[in-house]
């Protein structure tokens, strides 16, 4: 017969399996015999690695020997033929072989030399643990911040008291973040290992958790443990809209500007040109605030300012502007957006000399002087007393019109004395000035 070495030698020869049980179980490991095809079994002898532990010899007298270290919680059992490990400790852990014996091989054997398991010990975590930078415990569940974008998010998750080695990841929904490899340290048997994260924290972590999961062979699910990042981030976007084109003195002003993308959420300002607008120094403006938050955490911020329009604030350039906490740590300017109102109004008019005395037979300039949006004139009316000068009499007088609005009085005489106004007109209205100018002729 051949010597187990020898044996050992041909184990491609040798059917092969591997069984995984948990410590502390029973386990049995077979050694399937087929006496039809390999003929009757001589003994059978079973190895832990290169040490024989239990034999069994048939026939007759039918002897069943285990090892003194065995003795108590291992069993070598026939038909089927088996080996029985009671209280599976680590140190089974191990290649087991079934060396079979035949008094006479048949050729149609295809195991004759017996039969190989690989025996492994299964043993769950007995936790699994994140730890902050500082080393202090990160609760499953809990949130830590607030960090922000493009801060450094390091932690490091350690599995306690496992075998075999786990599969230790780092994930963010179904993205595999990437590490360095984790490191494993073997003690009496058990792995402790530890993978450490470093993260450059963005937009893509909002409202998401991150977790460390372990995978083995030992557990049956995967063990998730995680924890949330309260994430503060800038603003994305702002903009302001409300007047398209263009907008009539009288007329209510409501002008929006919306912020987009902050954690937390802007404080926002107003300004006339440069000048801050403050609803609470002006009764006529109102501005109204509110913020709505969205589904990955950040806000949109709406902000109404509302005000009748006047001709000053015609051609006057409306700004939004907007921070949060992420601008003014990193010392960044607020985001902005502005608009330029025009305003449409009626012509305000103003006549000049307020008082005049003349001679007769004496030319006269009247002014009137105007500003209006648009400038452009539809009609142009002076009083005389309240009455309308007859401007297309160009004997006396000249001008008075949409491309001359000064009234010239060509020759004065007694007729003209009197209380001069200018009314003007465009497409939006007309004004009439408040000021008059008070004429008097005399005799030369």
């Amino acid at each position: 017969m051949e010597t187990h070495a020898e044996k050992k030698k041909k184990s491609f020869l040798y059917a092969y399996r591997t069984i995984s049980e948990h410590e502390n179980k029973n386990v049995v490991l077979p050694c399937p015999v087929n006496e039809q095809k390999c003929g009757k079994l001589h003994s059978l002898n079973w190895f832990k690695g290169d040490d024989r532990i239990a034999a069994m010899l048939l026939g007759d007298s039918n002897v069943t020997s285990v090892n003194d270290e065995f003795k108590n919680r291992v069993t070598v059992e026939q038909n089927p033929y088996r080996l029985v490990i009671k209280d599976l400790r680590i140190s089974d852990e191990d290649i087991y072989l079934c060396d079979t014996t035949f008094f006479i091989p048949e050729e149609t054997c295809d195991n004759f030399n017996g039969y190989r398991v690989e025996l492994r010990v299964l043993v769950p975590p007995t936790e699994v643990v994140i730890l902050d930078a500082k080393g202090d415990r990160i609760e499953n569940g809990s949130i830590v911040g607030p960090m922000q974008e493009r801060q450094s998010l390091k932690a490091t998750c350690t599995v306690k008291n496992t075998r075999p080695q786990p599969d230790v990841g780092w994930w963010r929904g179904s993205k595999r973040l990437a590490t360095y490899s984790p490191t494993h340290d073997l003690h009496d048997g058990l792995y402790t290992s530890t993978l450490e994260l470093e993260w450059a924290l963005s937009r893509e972590d909002l409202a998401q958790d991150i977790e460390c999961r372990v995978e083995s062979a030992a557990i049956k699910n995967a063990i998730v443990t995680k924890f949330g990042v309260d994430l503060q981030v800038r603003p994305t976007s702002i903009a302001i809209n409300g007047v398209e084109h263009h907008t009539v003195q009288g007329s209510k002003v409501v002008l929006t500007c919306d912020i987009h993308g902050a954690r937390p959420a802007v404080n926002l300002t107003w300004y006339n040109s440069t000048s801050i607008i403050s609803a609470e120094e002006n009764e006529l403006t109102e501005i109204r605030t509110k913020a709505f938050e969205k589904e990955d955490g950040t806000y949109h911020t709406q902000s109404e300012l509302i005000f009748n329009a006047t001709r000053f604030e015609n051609d006057r350039v409306f700004r939004c502007e907007a921070e949060n906490i992420v601008l003014q740590i990193n010392r960044e300017k607020p985001i902005s957006s502005d608009l330029t109102l025009e305003v449409m109004y009626p012509p305000v008019v103003k006549v000049s000399p307020p008082e005049m005395v003349t001679n007769t037979s004496e030319i006269v300039l009247l002014n009137c002087e105007y500003v209006a949006n648009p400038a452009s004139l539809t009609q142009v009316v002076w009083y005389r007393n309240g009455d309308i000068v007859n401007v297309n009499d160009t004997d006396r007088y000249q001008g008075g019109n949409s491309e001359n609005v000064a009234l010239v009085i060509r020759s004065t005489d007694k007729e003209d004395i009197g209380n001069y106004t200018c009314q003007l007109s465009n497409s939006i209205g007309k004004g009439v000035s408040e000021q008059q100018i008070d004429l008097d002729v005399q005799c030369k």
